[in-house]
């Protein structure tokens, strides 16, 4: 509601209580508030530098409101109380003395660092000097990386890994799919080939033999790292020492899973990365973060990519018109939303396979193939035996194919921004690479939000962009786009209440006061 020249009476509602007459209840609150006056607890310099007014006040706002602008004063007000309590609590976990103290040494840190087969960025020296600390300083690191696709997670999460296998600890990697799960397993033990660091995994489909025997590795200690999907979070996976605990992709996990695997150590480390970048605001509300890890700077040479959003109808024709270039050995990714359905993944292949795209190599992959078939479908199209990768957003998820030139994405609308960044992030990679073209086709509804994406190739705008089009996500729950579940606090609006917490004087009160 606006304020307008004619002034209009806002009266509080208030739950139905069964019995009592809403006059009756209103009065009673009134007569509360008389009798026993609110306590404040938050400082005044505090509710200064954040414009809010004491609670009593506040409260007396949100009951007796003469305007719009009344109720937002006194939302803010409680607000800043929710982010307070929340930091304090965060606060209160991380700074505990972790058992799990990691110093390593200049000569070992170079060792380990000789592992990965290129030069670091920049970012990726700040990155891990940032970490190098936090193991040092005696407390659990709590750390959420995230930057550009292709900026380097994989090669920060190796380098903390090695670093706390040199102390004596184990180290758990989880992934949200087989396809990401496998590319770890193949990047770290390529980059440790002739060390004593063993390696296993741990997939759904794996032989039963193998599954015994890497979780008595496990167990043992002598498997140093473990590698896999929801396999991880099984009770009989139990760890000898595990002190750090990399989820990739986090947000694809419930809350009650990522507590399972978190149970089989005692407060051990945890690094969080994503490859989708996340404002500030979003950050703390989602991952607690309130400083994190920043990659924004792409590691090696890729070449730049074209975005071109069209209407759905064009689809059949552009399909078409792509399939010279198909015959000719060029690669391509196909992405649809859903596998099912007349508009699904399966159905569009094969009026593909029997149309446009007769006689042209192409394999399907899914969340629902098992995970080594899924392998077997990638490795025939990375060595060229087949043309055409067709999948769901499971190509979102670190498939990482050097020198595919073109991605084609069907139901687009279906999509956020920040996940089409993603899904566009992976063509044309790797040195030498040709100049890559995404084609985007949805729904009439959807192109003037897609179409940001032609003008928008910075991973951090378009997660500013995606943040105010889709919503905040929520901290505690397991939906992640939407809505929020806090009480007051907004992530969408509140961000300057997050800057607070940065502050010197605000840290200290926090860690101070119970």
């Amino acid at each position: 509601m606006e304020d307008s020249e004619e002034e209009v009476a806002l009266r509080p509602l208030y739950p139905k209580v069964e019995g009592v007459p809403p006059g009756v209840l209103s009065s009673a609150i009134h007569e509360a508030f008389l009798r026993v006056p609110p306590s404040e607890y938050i400082p005044s310099w505090l509710l200064k530098l954040a414009g809010s007014p004491p609670v009593d006040k506040a409260l007396n706002l949100l009951h007796h409101p003469g305007s719009n602008s009344d109720l937002e004063i006194g939302r803010r007000r409680f607000a800043l109380e929710e982010v307070v309590s929340i930091e304090k609590a965060r606060l209160k976990e991380i700074c505990v003395s972790s058992k799990y103290q990691f110093e390593s040494s200049n000569k070992v840190w170079e060792r380990i660092l000789a592992r990965i087969p290129f030069d670091l960025t920049a970012d990726q020296e700040k990155v891990l000097e940032s970490l190098r600390h936090d193991l040092a300083s005696g407390l659990p690191v709590r750390r959420l990386l995230h930057g550009e696709v292709g900026s380097g997670k994989t090669a920060v999460a190796f380098a903390l890994a090695l670093a706390v296998v040199a102390g004596g600890g184990q180290v758990a990697v989880l992934a949200p799919t087989e396809i990401l799960a496998r590319q770890h397993v193949d990047v770290f033990c390529r980059w440790l080939k002739g060390s004593r660091v063993s390696v296993v995994s741990l997939f759904g489909d794996d032989i039963l033999a193998d599954r015994r025997q890497a979780l008595r590795d496990i167990a043992s200690g002598n498997a140093c790292i473990a590698i896999g999907t929801h396999a991880l979070f099984s009770q009989r996976v139990v760890f000898e020492n595990l002190a750090l605990i990399v989820f990739d992709e986090q947000h694809r996990f419930g809350v009650r899973q990522k507590g399972a695997l978190l149970a089989k150590a005692n407060k051990p480390h945890v690094l969080t990365m994503t490859a989708t970048p996340i404002p500030r605001t979003l950050a703390w509300a989602r991952y607690g973060a309130l400083e994190p890890c920043v990659l924004r700077e792409r590691v090696g040479a890729s070449a730049e990519v074209v975005t071109q959003v069209r209407p759905l109808q064009d689809w059949r024709a552009v399909a078409a018109e792509l399939r010279p270039r198909l015959e000719s050995g060029e690669k391509l990714f196909l992405v649809l939303p859903r596998i099912d359905g007349s508009s699904g993944l399966l159905a569009e292949a094969e009026r593909l396979s029997s149309g446009e795209w007769a006689g042209i190599p192409l394999e399907i992959v899914h969340g629902r193939l098992p995970g080594a078939e899924t392998a077997n479908r990638v490795e025939r199209f990375v060595k060229g035996n087949t043309q055409v990768l067709a999948g769901t957003t499971v190509v979102e998820l670190g498939l990482d194919v050097p020198g595919v030139p073109t991605m084609v994405v069907v139901g687009a609308e279906r999509l956020g921004l920040a996940s089409l960044h993603q899904l566009r992030g992976r063509i044309s990679r790797g040195k030498g690479a040709p100049p890559g073209h995404c084609l985007i086709f949805a729904e009439e509804s959807a192109l003037n939000r897609l179409r940001l994406l032609e003008e928008c190739g910075d991973g951090f705008q378009v997660a500013e962009l995606d943040f105010e089009l889709r919503g905040s996500g929520a901290l505690h729950g397991t939906q992640q786009h939407g809505r929020s579940d806090f009480e007051h606090f907004r992530p969408d609006e509140d961000d300057d209440l997050i800057a607070l917490l940065t502050r010197n004087k605000v840290r200290n009160w926090l860690m101070e006061t119970d």
